[in-house]
């Protein structure tokens, strides 16, 4: 290139600077940066340069959630695309780890530690923070009760302690009504005095009541104290499944609201009847109530309680 030549300015980025500043003798291509630069080509030329400075920016998401161990990206998204502001990530504590990605405006946030943090991006003179709230790894213990039990009529009584609906501890019964034998046998009373149907300060109970003409047919009585919600569910066949948790009673998968086929007039709301029943921590399982005792399989009575790895 000589003086008088016609020459071309192309604004590049650092990174493609090396690989193309010798292709084209032409062409005067000249890094962005955040200050006004002169470049020059030999002797001859040279080009003043004005920055592209950062106008906007905002995060993918402004909070999220992770237990220890994992992780989400995050990206920045700023104005113009590709600014000539550097843009960085911080995290404000150790709750978190944040590891730069192939992209200069993505991050890896992994949770390390229980609690908080804020991810801040900043860029020029914007900054952008994202709320992290890192929550500890929880698994279910199993605990079993019994397994392929028949009572054949007698009395039977288990006792669950430090159990907590509320925490997401639950319980789950499943029952084969096949071998019923009586009229409204007490296949299981699930709850407090469950040797009781009703009485004052006797507490809050679930009693299901099954006679052999009509397997598929169940009594549920919800009791609390004095009062009674008595419904009567209809089971798809002889296999019973009972999961009680902070949501409420689920009988065969489906949510049980205490409202269909009621026997009676009742006295007792399910919203009262059913917060009673799950502020309880310690409870009985049996057959304990009525004149007649249980002749159903129990395939299993098990709890499940919610703890910290």
């Amino acid at each position: 290139m000589t003086t008088g030549d016609k020459v071309a300015f192309v604004h590049i980025s650092a990174s493609d600077y090396d690989e193309l500043q010798e292709k084209d003798s032409r062409t005067v291509y000249f890094i962005t940066s955040e200050l006004e630069k002169r470049v020059a080509v030999g002797n001859v030329l040279f080009a003043n340069y004005v920055p592209a400075h950062c106008t906007s920016l905002s995060l993918s998401v402004t909070s999220e959630s992770v237990e220890i161990g994992t992780s989400f990206y995050l990206t920045a998204i700023t104005e113009p695309a590709d600014p000539s502001d550097l843009l960085t990530f911080s995290a404000s504590n150790n709750n978190v780890t944040i590891t730069q990605t192939s992209s200069s405006n993505r991050i890896l946030v992994t949770g390390a530690a229980v609690g908080s943090s804020v991810i801040t991006a900043t860029c020029g003179e914007y900054t952008a923070t994202c709320q992290i709230t890192v929550h500890p790894v929880y698994q279910y213990v199993e605990h079993v009760v019994v397994e392929n039990y028949n009572p054949n009529g007698s009395k039977f009584l288990y006792t669950i302690s430090d159990i907590s609906f509320a925490d997401g501890d639950y319980i789950e019964i499943s029952i084969d009504l096949s071998t019923v034998t009586g009229t409204k046998e007490n296949i299981i009373s699930i709850g407090q005095n469950i040797d009781v149907w009703q009485g004052s300060n006797s507490g809050s109970r679930i009693h299901n009541y099954v006679t052999a003409s009509a397997k598929q047919t169940i009594s549920v009585d919800l009791i609390k104290d004095t009062k009674s919600r008595r419904p009567t569910y209809s089971s798809p066949s002889t296999d019973y499944l009972i999961v009680i948790n902070k949501r409420g009673v689920y009988l065969n998968n489906t949510l049980f609201e205490f409202d269909t086929n009621l026997r009676a007039t009742a006295t007792l709301t399910y919203e009262e009847g059913i917060a009673a029943f799950l502020a309880l921590t310690t409870l009985s399982i049996g057959s304990q109530e009525g004149a007649n005792r249980s002749h159903a399989t129990y395939n299993y009575i098990k709890y499940y309680t919610v703890q910290q790895v």
